[in-house]
């Protein structure tokens, strides 16, 4: 008996001094996020938005970014479960691993996972008899003090939890083949963002013409616009996606190269769009040749 008192002591110093040295590290000027009508409260790097996903009910999404980390904060009713469950199904396609316990009255479960577009994700879900929070990090790197502090910082009924991040390093394994194949075939809305250009696949390659003498720029003929998916519009994830695209002086599509990137099947929206982008190839005294360009998708649900 002594020596688990002993044993959880230890590990709750450590969890205290982590989160005391976290916030060290990136200074005191974050916001505390306290909405009345919620009995969480977290700090972050800009005071959190509510996404509400129903009329006149708090019940949505909240977020907020720094930087390239995204802070979110989902609350519903539990028995709404079709709700947040896409968010859950998201979630449980990715992780291998997870640490249960109890935090209170709630049912506590915390996740660590690398998705497909290079984003890592570390996740909080609590669970009562009538409600569900989701305290959820994505972020472009493995370790970031701001997601730590993040966790650090959350109370619940104002008793502090003192959490660390979801998972070590170590549990955050990147996504398996079959899991790759569930993100890439998630499901996309009838609504196209607010991306360039539009039209359909193309269904013949152009090939170029030899015309001696004509210089001209690259030309192209058809931009498909990418489509959301159904997990960024529950998020209320929003932005650009910036490619650099090597358009080939034999008319096919090159190498697509992700620069500003956008998680939740964004990215991989964006870059199956400038795949079936057609185009001209650029011309120098007649003879084709291959250039790289910068390709922009904008991303707005309104």
């Amino acid at each position: 008996m002594k020596k688990t008192f002993i044993t959880i002591l230890l590990l709750t110093i450590f969890s205290i001094s982590v989160c005391a040295q976290t916030v060290q590290i990136i200074g005191n000027d974050w916001k505390i996020n306290a909405p009345s009508e919620e009995i969480f409260s977290v700090e972050s790097p800009n005071l959190l938005n509510f996404y509400g996903h129903k009329k006149d009910t708090n019940e949505g999404v909240y977020d907020t970014k720094a930087n390239t980390t995204y802070f979110f904060v989902v609350t519903f009713e539990l028995k709404n479960t079709r709700d947040y469950k896409i968010a859950l199904d998201f979630i449980n396609s990715f992780k291998q691993k997870s640490k249960t316990g109890k935090v209170g009255e709630f049912d506590s479960e915390k996740v660590g996972f690398a998705d497909n577009d290079g984003f890592y994700h570390n996740v909080l879900i609590l669970r009562n008899n009538t409600r569900i929070y989701i305290f959820q990090t994505v972020s472009q790197t493995p370790t970031n003090p701001a997601v730590e502090r993040f966790f650090c910082s959350i109370k619940m009924n104002d008793t502090e939890l003192n959490e660390t991040a979801s998972l070590t390093l170590e549990d955050q394994i990147a996504p398996t083949q079959n899991q790759q194949i569930k993100q890439n075939n998630s499901t996309v809305t009838d609504n196209p963002s607010s991306g360039i250009g539009s039209g359909n696949k193309p269904t013949t390659t152009p090939t170029p013409t030899q015309n001696n003498g004509i210089t001209q720029p690259l030309k192209l003929t058809m931009i498909p616009k990418p489509s959301y998916t159904d997990l960024a519009r529950f998020y209320n994830l929003q932005g650009t996606v910036l490619l650099r695209v090597t358009f080939l002086s034999n008319g096919i599509i090159g190498s697509i190269t992700p620069v500003n990137k956008l998680p939740f099947g964004l990215t991989t929206q964006a870059i199956k769009a400038a795949k079936q982008v057609r185009f001209e190839p650029a011309m120098r005294n007649g003879v084709a040749y291959s250039v790289t360009k910068p390709v922009q998708y904008a991303f707005s649900i309104y």
